[in-house]
């Protein structure tokens, strides 16, 4: 059997499209997103990560409050499921995992590392 696993750096970021209340115009931004790997699984020489987070900044205006600015955060944290094989107990991020907040801000693992289990 074969599995995709990301590693560092194989996790998008998606901002949102739907406003902060009280906001009904603005934009999402992804920040940096920061990785928790494992200690010692590998797939092609790089630790396989258990866990991906992202900050999300909103900026954005009230119509109906002039000059009324918003800003809001949201932190989406994307965490392995369990797969059989784990280090410590933890899981591996799998191709297609992904979590997603109210707002549409979106951490997705994309990659196609292939981890080979007999």
């Amino acid at each position: 059997m074969t599995k995709s696993v990301a590693v560092d750096g194989q996790v998008e970021a998606t901002p949102g499209t739907i406003p902060h209340p009280p906001a009904d115009a603005g934009e999402w931004k992804a920040g940096l997103v920061v990785y928790e790997t494992h200690a010692k699984l590998k797939v092609d020489g790089e630790l396989a990560i258990e866990k991906a987070e992202c900050t999300f900044s909103f900026f954005g205006t009230n119509s109906q409050a002039v000059g009324a600015l918003v800003t809001a955060s949201s932190t989406v944290e994307l965490v392995a499921g369990s797969t059989k094989l784990k280090e410590s107990g933890r899981g591996m991020l799998l191709a297609e995992d992904y979590a997603e907040d109210h707002w549409g801000n979106k951490l997705a693992a994309q990659t196609t590392n292939i981890l080979k289990t007999a």
